[in-house]
């Protein structure tokens, strides 16, 4: 239980650095300026208390319904997924210019790259650990889970900001909206690869 509440704070400071970025690049939404310093400061700690209280959260639940606190660390490690993504999308966009069209689905290649390599070893030894079979085939089995979800991810991202409407939000505002209902998209696919496909449970 310690072992779960440290390694869930790791995952939120981590999270709320790997936020930067995108805050910077928003930078100004709905009045609120992004790239102000103390806020850039919090976000790290606000994220490390938000996913910690979620593994707490997972445990109390999961004391009725064991999956739940599975859930509440996959959802922790999906949440620096997703900050990793974020990052290395909003990254190349500061440094072409870039926020929308097909190039900006080309940018969610290495950022889903960068985020799934994470995500594997985490998953394995934390998630999904003691549960995993440990075949030699995991990481084959999923890279292609993972590259499912990618695809789903990058058509998602290409349609919403190439042909949805944004309103009065900024391009860079709206590349960041696409990316949280792609990355909604590519984490249940992820979840339900990972847990029936790629980690599967020990038999007897």
């Amino acid at each position: 239980m310690q072992r779960d509440y440290k390694l869930g704070a790791l995952a939120g400071f981590l999270t709320g650095i790997c936020l930067v970025p995108t805050a910077w690049n928003i930078g100004t939404i709905g009045g609120i300026n992004l790239q102000n310093p103390v806020l850039i400061i919090i976000l790290p700690l606000v994220s490390l208390v938000g996913i910690v209280f979620g593994i707490w959260l997972g445990k109390i639940l999961g004391r009725a319904i064991p999956v739940v606190t599975q859930i509440s660390k996959f959802a922790a490690v999906g949440f620096l997924n997703t900050a990793i993504n974020f990052a290395v999308l909003n990254i190349l966009s500061i440094i072409t210019g870039q926020a929308a069209g097909l190039s900006v689905g080309e940018y969610n290649i290495p950022a889903t790259a960068v985020a799934a390599t994470n995500s594997y070893f985490w998953n394995k030894y934390w998630v999904f650990k003691g549960v995993s079979r440990g075949s030699a085939s995991d990481p084959v089995k999923f890279f292609i889970v993972t590259a499912i979800g990618l695809l789903a991810r990058s058509g998602v991202l290409y349609f919403v900001t190439t042909f949805v409407s944004h309103g009065d939000l900024s391009k860079t505002a709206w590349l960041n909206v696409a990316n949280v209902l792609a990355t909604l998209v590519g984490i249940m696919v992820d979840y339900l690869g990972y847990k029936f496909l790629v980690f599967v449970r020990k038999s007897r």
